[in-house]
């Protein structure tokens, strides 16, 4: 079987760089026979390219695509539609309603006799004015377009689902993403000042992801400014257009003793810190999926997020972890409970196995060739 996943959006992938969505299932799907075509944006590939290849003829391949942007996500690429009728390819799949491109990529497969799925993410709509006034009359223009022409959906949570759900689409299901395994390597320097901090804040509060407006960052400096206790201290690892006024904010606050931070540490020498961390906080507005939210799960760490899409659907039960809007006095409450309770080494135990058995690619890979073999 040869398949296509495709990206249209305007975001760029770096190869290489953490758990690409479509390169981990790919991966995962070569036992059953599958070579995976890749097409979307990346920094640093130029040309097309074979990502792995398990010996017996199944391939992961990636294309890069090359285009105009039209408007914010909105990508036209040129070549993509006669790429795709013309790649001999069983099945595609496309990436998220709402593109530019999708309702003729789906309408001109669907009568090549390609069969062709819509892989959903996007929970929620566009914001701003003029942006939500294009989703508006998209939807009414092509919307039944893409319901008729892919023959299935499948939403990466259940938020997702009641997005599609509620703009009338049909034969919508839920299939989880999936987690990388990583070769951790332990960085001596950055192990040494994580043991340093650890010692003298025995209880180890932990961000990683991006410093955005979007992840709302000056409300974990709200929490280390409020919180009561003596042996809590956070560490933030990240960069982004908040990390100065972050920076400013620890200064301001005379926090420069609680708050560790770090503008950038490789995926995989991350093992000294999720090790040595209690809690994991993700303060977000947005979140799809929320890999950092597995990540830590996989290493035994409870999470306490905002009830965003990705967030809800993995914390399932209070072992894993919570989620609850914007407030600091509640989050601080949640903190102090995950630290004297569910903190054992049977509890992170727990958390790893959740991960293990439910989130790796490959389980989430026998799950959708189930999927695909009965279309």
């Amino acid at each position: 079987m040869k398949i296509a996943f495709v990206r249209t959006a305007s975001n760029i992938l770096k190869y290489g760089g953490y758990n690409i969505q479509e390169i981990g299932l790919a991966k995962a799907l070569m036992p059953y026979g599958v070579s995976t075509d890749v097409y979307a944006r990346f920094s640093n590939i130029e040309s097309v390219t074979e990502v792995a290849n398990d010996g017996k003829g199944n391939r992961v391949v990636v294309r890069p695509l090359k285009g105009k942007q039209i408007w914010h996500e909105l990508m036209y690429y040129p070549t993509l539609k006669n790429d795709l009728l013309s790649g001999g390819y069983d099945m595609v799949q496309l990436l998220d309603d709402s593109q530019m491109m999708l309702p003729q990529l789906f309408k001109s497969l669907k009568k090549s006799g390609v069969k062709t799925i819509l892989w959903q993410g996007m929970y929620r709509n566009f914001s701003g004015k003029a942006a939500r006034m294009m989703q508006i009359v998209y939807d009414i223009v092509f919307a039944h377009m893409l319901n008729k022409y892919s023959d299935l959906k499948i939403a990466k949570t259940e938020a997702a689902k009641d997005y599609l759900l509620k703009k009338n689409y049909e034969n919508v299901i839920v299939l989880p993403v999936g987690l990388d395994e990583v070769k951790y390597e332990k960085n001596e320097e950055f192990d040494n000042k994580i043991e340093e901090f650890k010692i003298s804040h025995p209880n180890l509060l932990l961000y990683i992801g991006a410093v955005e407006e979007r992840r709302n960052p000056e409300f974990l400096i709200d929490l280390v400014k409020n919180i009561e206790r003596t042996d809590i201290g956070l560490v933030i690892i990240g960069k982004g257009p908040k990390l100065p006024t972050i920076i400013d904010k620890i200064k301001r606050n005379c926090l420069g003793n609680k708050v560790l931070t770090f503008e950038s540490v490789p995926n995989k020498n991350l093992i000294s810190v999720y090790e040595r961390s209690n809690i994991f906080l993700l303060p977000t507005s947005y979140e799809i999926y929320g890999m950092v939210v597995m990540e830590a799960l996989a290493y035994g760490v409870p999470v306490i997020a905002t009830p965003e899409a990705g967030p809800e659907y993995l914390l399932r039960n209070e072992e894993y972890g919570i989620c609850e809007f914007l407030d600091v006095n509640k989050w601080i409450s949640h903190i102090n409970f995950y630290l004297e309770n569910l903190n054992s080494k049977e509890d992170r135990i727990c958390r790893v196995n959740y991960i293990n058995n439910n989130y790796r690619w490959p389980e989430i890979a026998k799950q959708y060739y189930k999927i695909i073999s009965s279309m």
